[in-house]
């Protein structure tokens, strides 16, 4: 048809991203790598970044007058190790935040309910968001 393709290339080890890593490895369609020329490519004008709040900073807004000091400190300590380590268990998650696999359940369980965080079937954690 003549038309650009592009894809967005996904993890080396996730069956859903092999189609588009293998379009982008055949040179059949070009890799969005880049959000600004991926936009002015397709002729969309200019696209600008909103800035990105920091999670710490989000998760205090969101918890202001409602959680305050461990539950609080425990909340931020578990969401950076979910972030940095996409479907990590609630055992990781207690032994590097230095709490009781409870706490832990409890904490991550109000992160769900929340929006920030997601649990596969495994109860391994990811973030929702980007931060």
């Amino acid at each position: 048809y003549c038309r650009d393709v592009y894809a967005l290339p996904g993890r080396i080890d996730d069956p859903r991203s092999q189609g588009c890593n293998k379009l982008i490895r055949a040179k059949i369609a070009e890799s969005i790598d880049d959000l600004e020329i991926f936009v002015k490519n397709l002729g969309l004008g200019v696209y600008t970044r909103r800035k990105l709040s920091l999670l710490s900073e989000e998760l205090e807004r969101f918890y202001a007058g409602k959680i305050k000091g461990d539950d609080l400190i425990l909340i931020q300590a578990a969401a950076a190790i979910i972030k940095k380590q996409r479907g990590i268990a609630l055992e990781s998650i207690a032994n590097n935040c230095g709490c009781s696999w409870t706490d832990a359940a409890r904490i991550t369980g109000l992160l769900e309910k929340d929006g920030f965080i997601e649990r596969d079937m495994f109860q391994n954690c990811s973030m929702k968001f980007r931060f």
